[in-house]
């Protein structure tokens, strides 16, 4: 929302129609003008722009325990038909760690749910940086410890590639691609 926020401010008068799917298998091109995907794999038939790998973090609410020293922590994910995502069993293989015995596992419908829940210090989830960037800098969120993972995939800016591109596409394009420069420094 904070990116929502300065779009609004740099492109006044802009109107938008938000759709949020991790679907991009059933995405039909004549749906959108502009979408924004994490994929494992470049997606084809599309233009693209790269927008950037992850980092994975686990985090939590400010205040909690190195995830590690919690006696049964509460370990938040994303319940994902769609497997692109991934999970804490892919983070403790990275780490090279085992989960504590009595770790608790908590699945929720989507990764909005999963931030929240970490937020209010219900448990720790996985923090994708390039997703929580302001809540990592605001401190509503923090590391509860200090292996970041890679991600597999990236996120891509995508456009359909045979459709002629109207100029508030191009200047939202754009405006994206630039901010996300700016985000990542």
């Amino acid at each position: 929302m904070p990116r929502l926020q300065k779009l609004k401010r740099d492109i006044p008068g802009i109107e938008l129609r938000v759709r949020v799917t991790d679907d991009v298998a059933h995405l039909r091109l004549d749906e959108f003008d502009l979408a924004i995907f994490y994929r494992k794999e470049r997606p084809i038939g599309v233009w693209l722009s790269e927008l950037g790998q992850e980092e994975v973090v686990p985090v939590s609410a400010r205040g909690m325990a190195n995830l590690m020293e919690q006696r049964a922590p509460v370990l938040i994910s994303i319940e994902d038909s769609m497997r692109e995502w991934q999970d804490w069993s892919d983070w403790w293989r990275s780490s090279h760690l085992l989960p504590p015995q009595d770790a608790i596992q908590w699945k929720l419908g989507d990764y909005g749910l999963c931030v929240a829940a970490a937020s209010q210090g219900l448990g720790a989830t996985l923090g994708w940086t390039w997703l929580i960037r302001d809540q990592l800098d605001s401190g509503a969120l923090v590391p509860v410890h200090s292996h970041a993972m890679r991600s597999e995939g990236k996120f891509y800016l995508m456009r359909p590639a045979d459709r002629h591109q109207r100029k508030i596409v191009r200047e939202v394009s754009d405006w994206l691609i630039a901010d996300n420069h700016k985000t990542a420094r």
